[in-house]
């Protein structure tokens, strides 16, 4: 590249795969043959991280995500003491992994509430299925405030791992216990590292672990419910998970790439 040829360092941040897409909004066969131009890949996943250490001898970098709910939109959220909804919520579009999960648990006569476009399309609403619609044109949500009472006010925010994600985390790994959401997501490594299991938030290997959680939870006092929603944000805080704190590692990495 004749960029290279001037001085410049170059780095890379790829919040996906560089070798798994999963969309074309994920990436394409140019962001894996870019990967030997640049001096400094950084990812998300540790996994990532040590892939490409592994197949390029490349100098990589492990910057995860986090939250960006600020302490004024928590206050606002706590003092709007929005009663808690004793169900389970989903915040995301479908695709066929969350459609099939999502159908056992109605199957199981969990109930469900479902935030995202184009759900319509692939359920059906039901005792058992809420398909909440989008407030405003062109975005989900009427404010981001709603976003964040919304992750905090049901009893369940489920995640799932889309095959990027496999064994690491994602946007939601932060976001739900930020705001003092009960988090059930599936289970990896990189997760436990950030939170503890059962304290903070909860895991499930499978199809079968995420029914038995989801009526565990369900069932569990609101007493226990308000510890782990308590012990959630106070973890995300102390060790300042959030994308403030991200942004100055990230200028520190590439301030130290600069004088190598």
């Amino acid at each position: 590249m004749k960029i290279k040829t001037m001085g410049v360092k170059l780095a890379n941040y790829n919040f996906d795969h560089p070798f798994i897409h999963f969309s074309r909004g994920t990436g394409n066969r140019f962001v894996t043959e870019a990967i030997p131009y640049y001096d400094l890949h950084i990812s998300y996943s540790s996994l990532i991280a040590k892939q490409l250490l592994e197949r390029y001898q490349v100098q990589t970098a492990v910057i995860p995500f986090g939250f960006h709910i600020t302490e004024e939109q928590f206050a606002n959220v706590i003092l709007e003491d929005v009663p808690e909804i004793n169900e389970v919520c989903f915040v995301g579009n479908p695709d066929s992994i969350r459609i099939a999960a999502l159908q056992k648990l109605i199957n199981e006569k969990i109930k469900i509430n479902v935030y995202g476009f184009g759900w319509e399309s692939y359920l059906k609403p039901s005792d058992w299925l809420t398909i909440h619609k989008h407030r405003r044109q062109g975005t989900f949500w009427e404010d981001q405030l709603e976003f964040w009472k919304v992750i905090r006010q049901y009893r369940i925010q489920l995640n799932f791992f889309r095959p990027h994600n496999e064994g690491s985390h994602n946007l939601r790994t932060f976001e739900v216990p930020s705001v003092g959401g009960i988090l059930l997501t599936p289970d990896s490594m990189e997760q436990r590292s950030f939170f503890e299991n059962e304290r903070e938030l909860f895991f499930y290997s499978d199809e079968t672990g995420m029914i038995r959680q989801c009526k565990r939870l369900l069932a569990m006092e609101g007493k226990e419910i308000n510890k782990i929603r308590n012990s959630a944000r106070k973890k995300s805080i102390e060790q300042d998970y959030s994308y403030k704190r991200r942004t100055a590692d990230l200028v520190a990495l590439l301030k130290n790439l600069l004088i190598k």
